[in-house]
């Protein structure tokens, strides 16, 4: 067995975020000398797909748990006996289940609202710029905290990228688009329909599909139908999106994992919230616009907002300065650390 355990899961529904921001602690735990396995759900075939390419292993739970359940509780404790900590990201997972694999070893919680009555871990994970303010000390007394954008868990393929350094936002020719890796409302193919003629001619459009997109054929097919030609890039669950990003002089994309990572390449965006859990970070955006996509109206709202800041080179630039001074691509590798300290292995 790996060091450390991650229990994750990801599917069309829930989408791909929990997995990715655990792939990138467990990337930046191997840089530190520590290994990795994920337990997933059955069946686990999204999960595998998203891990193609990395030296982790995967192990899919029996079918017939239930999800959350304290038989998986109790199943996931006995293939973690070898490992040195547990990191648990998902919402089906409650106190109990939280408090059993804590008596069985470190135990380390990735936590979007602070919405249970109690959670019982040795590390809380929250990289939201609201975490600080949440009650952590009342709901996980004596644990250790990793919270706010110091602790972004940016993909090592994104600090590669950053690395690399790029030019100013206003110098670049191309918008991306991307509602995660599942797009769970369907709207990449109406936002780029609207986007492309409100755009000035000489933009691309870059629009890179998850993983986990339903009928993505069709999706794509629709889109080469749409007749723009050279201006309109797709890119399918790309192995590696650092570049298509870090290419943008702006991004429209939904508020999960993908803002952090937008944020430290230095690509100025518009936020569209598409499930609950991202409502948070509408309250504290700041100068970064947010639009809820399940409101009436949103999406011209959206593509209005969109244009009128890419005509805004200078306002571009500034959020794209402001964004990696709070997010500096750092954050996993300070998690890891502190996973390293929690398993006594630092």
């Amino acid at each position: 067995m790996a060091d450390v355990l991650f229990r994750v899961d990801a599917s069309t529904t829930i989408g791909v975020g929990h997995v990715m921001r655990c792939k990138a602690l467990a990337e930046a735990l191997a840089e530190r000398g520590m290994g990795a396995v994920f337990v997933a759900a059955h069946p686990a075939e999204v999960v595998h797909r998203l891990l193609q390419g990395t030296d982790f292993g995967v192990r899919g739970l029996p079918a017939g748990l239930g999800l959350g359940s304290m038989e998986e509780a109790q199943a996931v404790a006995t293939l973690a006996r070898a490992a040195h900590a547990v990191v648990l990201d998902g919402y089906q997972f409650g106190p109990d289940y939280m408090a059993w694999l804590k008596q069985h070893g470190p135990l380390a919680i990735l936590d979007d609202m602070a919405n249970l009555p109690r959670l019982p871990c040795d590390l809380l994970i929250n990289s939201a710029p609201y975490a600080p303010d949440l009650p952590y000390a009342r709901l996980a007394p004596g644990a250790d905290t990793a919270l706010g954008p110091t602790f972004s868990l940016i993909r090592k393929e994104i600090r590669d990228q950053i690395g690399r350094g790029s030019v100013c936002p206003s110098q670049r020719t191309s918008v991306l688009v991307t509602f995660g890796g599942s797009d769970p409302l369907g709207l990449t193919l109406p936002v780029v329909r609207a986007l492309l003629p409100a755009l000035p001619q000489q933009v691309m459009v870059a629009v890179p599909l998850g993983p986990a997109v339903a009928d993505v054929a069709q999706v794509m097919a629709d889109l080469q139908e749409l007749g723009a030609g050279e201006r309109l890039r797709l890119h399918h669950a790309p192995p590696i999106v650092a570049p298509v990003m870090a290419r943008a002089g702006l991004a429209i994309t939904a508020g999960g994992g993908t803002v952090g990572e937008l944020v430290a390449l230095g690509v100025p965006m518009v936020v569209a919230v598409v499930v609950d859990n991202q409502e948070g970070a509408a309250n504290v955006e700041g100068d970064r616009p947010v639009i809820d996509m399940r409101c009436p109206g949103s999406l011209a709202e959206l593509v209005r907002v969109a244009t009128d800041l890419w005509a805004d080179a200078p306002m571009r630039d500034n959020l794209a300065r402001a964004g990696q001074v709070a997010v500096d691509g750092l954050g996993a590798l300070r998690v890891a650390d502190k996973i390293m300290r929690l398993s006594g292995r630092q």
